[in-house]
């Protein structure tokens, strides 16, 4: 398994989402180490770093997470989850309550994704996801279309318009992580299986820690989650964000950035 633990202070676990990886934890984390948080970055397993049979299901990855913080004598740690990240995210919270005190879930997707669904689902997932040759292929043409359109490519990905120069200059540093692809596919096929499984959403009124849900109304599946989330988890916090989409995070949003810091902080 592969893993980073980054600067000092109080340590802030971080669940990747689909397509992400250790580079992808370790630019979630940016801000937070520049506020005075330690950061533990890992591969999800399927990712670049972690076999995938290290663990497939979502209880196996939170047992993973936990296995850092013992070999790190970590007793207590905060929590992030982003987009995909969400159902692992959600799992150690219900296993090891003991070893969590707060969490933030940002853009999580934990309800059922039948797919394919339409058309364009049918050829990313048969076509692109779990083949090797357009996986290598849409690499190339992700590169291309970043550097030349990068407003499309954001619009087509975040599901929302490019309103500041600051979400334009994050989208390119979360693009830059996901190459390359083709070490991803174990992982991208394991979290659209997982949500496809999904006969109903995570049970989580069991979970008593303190949660701060963040949510783009921009993205239907996010917004299902967490409301979802907000309705069932007792002792949860909603913040709506008009604009911004699914790639929208603390490094651009400034009112993100004083929610998320005030909440870990407080």
């Amino acid at each position: 398994m592969k893993y980073r633990i980054s600067g000092s202070g109080k340590p802030v676990i971080i669940f990747h989402g689909s397509f992400g990886g250790l580079k992808q934890a370790e630019l979630l984390g940016h801000v937070l180490r520049h506020e005075g948080f330690q950061t533990i970055s890992f591969s999800r397993p399927g990712y670049p770093g972690t076999d995938i049979e290290e663990g497939k299901s979502p209880k196996n990855q939170a047992r993973l997470a936990k296995k850092i913080l013992d070999e790190n004598s970590l007793d207590s740690v905060d929590l992030v989850a982003y987009s995909a990240g969400g159902l692992p995210g959600i799992e150690f919270m219900k296993q090891y309550p003991e070893s969590i005190d707060k969490a933030v879930l940002d853009s999580v997707v934990i309800t059922s994704y039948d797919h394919p669904h339409d058309l364009g689902d049918w050829f990313f997932e048969h076509r692109i996801a779990y083949n090797s040759f357009t996986l290598k292929l849409s690499e190339q043409v992700l590169k291309a279309s970043v550097k030349l359109f990068p407003k499309t490519v954001f619009r087509l990905v975040s599901h929302s318009q490019v309103t500041k120069s600051e979400q334009l200059d994050y989208f390119k540093r979360l693009m830059s992580t996901v190459p390359p692809i083709t070490e991803k596919r174990e992982g991208v096929k394991n979290d659209l299986k997982s949500l496809a499984d999904l006969e109903n959403p995570p049970e989580v009124n069991s979970i008593d820690v303190e949660v701060l849900l963040t949510d783009n109304r921009e993205v239907p599946a996010v917004k299902e989650s967490t409301d979802y989330l907000s309705s069932n988890l007792s002792n949860s916090t909603k913040k709506v964000f008009e604009q911004g989409g699914h790639t929208d995070w603390i490094d651009c949003n400034p009112e993100k950035r004083e929610s998320v810091v005030k909440f870990l902080k407080n």
